[in-house]
């Protein structure tokens, strides 16, 4: 996919390459599948890593505020919302604003508690007798 191969680009460092494909996935996501839709959710965090990689942080923080939004009301997984509030608190944490930086850490740290008591239920269903740790 569009996306896949940007992102062969920018971890070869690439980055001009790689930016036009994600912007270009990224408009076909929302056509296709609309503005709101968890996958575009997806492409939005690759645009913000591609951004971080350059220290463009200010063009990084309406992404990751917007994919934030998007895993948020589209009901994304708890794994899915506890990368987008990471990677926010990433983006507000090199632009020198260390209390949403944190708010936000505190957020995936409470996603990840919520993935880790889901993954419990899922391993009782299945009758495995070894606790998630």
């Amino acid at each position: 996919s569009l996306n896949d191969l940007a992102t062969m680009y920018k971890n070869q460092g690439r980055y001009a390459e790689a930016e036009p494909l994600y912007k270009r996935s990224l408009a076909i996501r929302e056509k296709a599948l609309g503005p709101e839709h968890i996958e575009v959710a997806t492409t939005l965090g690759s645009l913000v890593s591609l951004c971080m990689e350059q220290k463009h942080y200010a063009e990084a923080a309406p992404l990751a505020d917007r994919a934030v939004t998007i895993l948020d009301r589209g009901g994304g997984s708890p794994a899915r919302r506890f990368r987008a509030y990471y990677q926010r608190a990433e983006v507000e944490w090199s632009l020198a604003r260390q209390a949403a930086a944190v708010a936000d850490l505190q957020q995936s740290m409470d996603l990840a508690e919520e993935q880790r008591a889901l993954a419990r239920i899922i391993h009782r269903g299945f009758g495995f007798a070894a606790e998630v740790v």
